[in-house]
């Protein structure tokens, strides 16, 4: 789960300031949290590079969307009381490795990281309180981390994946109440669709099992709680971080962290819920486990490629694809059950997902409605006017800065 992980990471929307309306903002189509649930509440960075070969956009995402959906089922296997049912040390060990890789890729990439996959860092380094930030995500991450591995041990891939999709309006409806989202009737429909169907998915459920779902939900809420938090503390001061950025300061902190609680209860008092391996565990599973970690690290590189190469609109695809490969791994590898009710509301869910997400990404399109939208999406309808060729800048700005203010107050309005 490392590439939700990941992802989840990215920063989220926060409302284009005066002075950014100003300078004029471009638009960052970075993944979300799943990949296109929070990148796009993040309006305030820069477009992943053109890719230059389909083909290889095509093979990354689809390599990502397996890899991700293969790490999911994986660590559910793993979380069974008869292989390894030790949630926090499972993500120890991601968070380490991925520490260790991510450090060992700065060192051999670190003479060239201006042109090349940690762009942020420099900006990153000149802020000076970019440690204590990272630590403060961090604890929020690793108690995420923890908690949606725990639920495994209680509900189904299926189930969980499910409720996973319920994140976006939880961070919408938070965004909102901290005024980094303006209230959207037009999103505000596809929020609601979205909690409705989630909500039909926990009704349909056939082996219900209430302490997974609290877990999950749980899990859930940090990860809302990290994603706000996020949009205030790197979003404020324009901390625009890379994927690859952001794990160089936040994985190491997540795994100090989990690492310190682990020698804390194993030396000083035990925690049952957070209960260590014996070594005869650790030996009897110790391949799985490496296998385990290694496809967690190979998912982050190529989740770095994927942000770094493919459009908003192929980050949109190659996170609805791996939401539906979990779902078919869990029904048919796993063997978990499915209803009906389960199956048609995850259709919803994913269908407003997508439309959300074309909202956001063409937000002109949809300015007289979702239908009409998707009308002028498929070329059944001419598109509407330009907004920035409606606008009418103040007298006061120069052309350059006339167009900048026209299109950030489109931007506002969509």
């Amino acid at each position: 789960m490392i590439s939700t992980y990941i992802i989840a990471s990215m920063p989220g929307k926060k409302s284009p300031s005066a002075a950014q309306v100003e300078e004029g903002f471009v638009t960052n189509e970075l993944v979300d949290l799943e990949k296109r649930k929070v990148f796009l509440l993040d309006d305030t960075q820069e477009s992943p590079q053109a890719p230059t070969h389909i083909g290889m956009v095509v093979l990354y995402c689809g390599i990502n969307a397996t890899l991700s959906a293969g790490l999911i089922a994986f660590n559910k296997y793993l979380m069974h009381k008869d292989r390894f049912p030790y949630p926090l040390p499972l993500v120890a060990m991601h968070t380490s490795a991925s520490s260790i890789f991510v450090g060992l890729f700065f060192l051999v990439h670190r003479g060239f990281y201006k042109t090349t996959f940690f762009s942020a860092l420099p900006q990153a380094i000149a802020e000076p309180t970019i440690k204590f930030k990272a630590a403060a995500l961090a604890g929020l991450f690793a108690v995420q981390l923890v908690f949606s591995n725990a639920a495994y041990l209680y509900s189904s891939v299926v189930f969980t994946q499910m409720m996973k999709e319920g994140n976006l309006p939880i961070v919408y409806f938070l965004s909102v109440a901290v005024a980094l989202e303006a209230m959207h009737w037009q999103r505000v429909q596809l929020m609601l669709i979205i909690v409705f169907a989630t909500l039909m998915t926990i009704k349909g459920e056939l082996d219900f099992v209430w302490i997974g779902f609290v877990i999950q939900l749980t899990g859930q809420g940090f990860e809302s709680v990290r994603i706000v938090l996020q949009a205030i503390v790197l979003n404020a001061k324009g901390l625009n971080l890379d994927v690859l950025t952001y794990m160089l300061f936040v994985m190491p902190a997540c795994a100090f962290i989990l690492l310190n609680v682990i020698a804390v209860n194993a030396s000083v008092f035990q925690v049952h819920a957070i209960s260590l391996p014996t070594w005869p565990v650790i030996f009897n599973v110790w391949p799985l486990l490496l296998a385990n970690t290694v496809i967690a690290v190979t998912l982050n590189f190529t989740t770095a490629l994927v942000v770094k190469h493919a459009s908003a609109i192929g980050l949109v695809m190659s996170g609805i694809i791996k939401d539906s490969a979990v779902l078919v791994i869990g029904a048919h590898v796993l063997g978990e059950s499915i209803s009906g009710t389960q199956l048609i509301a995850f259709v919803v869910q994913i269908s407003g997902v997508a439309l959300y997400s074309l909202v956001k990404l063409y937000p002109e399109r949809f300015s007289d409605g979702i239908l009409v939208g998707l009308k002028r999406g498929v070329g059944i309808e001419a598109d509407a006017p330009s907004q920035a060729n409606a606008c009418i800048a103040p007298p006061a700005l120069n052309s350059e800065k006339a167009q900048k203010h026209c299109y950030g107050s489109a931007r506002i309005a969509g």
